[in-house]
């Protein structure tokens, strides 16, 4: 039976989707940590809130990274465990060459999907340190 692969791609992809979600939200982040002023170098009691901002956006990368590291961990497990298409025979050819072409075409999105999350990170990351320079 395919149920148990179906329930997992789905949750796949709604983990994929929440990891995109976040990722806007980190970009909102920086992008707000863009338009704050400089600091005036000038010694205050009160904490610096571009400094408070930076800790968070680098605290929820930090986050994101471990998250899309554990991601991709399972879904190269899962390769291993299913195979390159995986499933069980569910009887008549068409039947399962239909549904392992479905599978496949959702490892790829999938896949897809963790590879830009992947380079989104990265982009991000310069992004924060080259706002932390300024």
């Amino acid at each position: 039976m395919t149920f148990g692969y179906d329930m997992s791609s789905q949750s796949l992809s709604s983990r994929l989707q929440a990891l995109s979600d976040t990722y806007k939200q980190i970009l909102d982040l920086i992008q707000r940590l863009q338009k704050f002023p400089a600091n005036s170098g000038l010694p205050s009691l009160d904490p610096d809130p571009r400094i408070e901002l930076a800790s968070e956006i680098h605290q929820r990368l930090k986050e994101q990274e471990d998250a899309l590291e554990i991601v991709m961990q399972e879904v190269d497990d899962g390769m291993v465990e299913n195979g390159p298409v995986g499933g069980k025979w569910v009887g008549g050819g068409s039947v399962m060459r239909r549904r392992d072409s479905e599978r496949e075409q959702e490892r790829e999105r999938n896949a897809a999907t963790i590879a830009r999350l992947g380079e989104d990170l990265k982009t991000y990351e310069m992004r924060i340190y080259w706002v932390n320079r300024c």
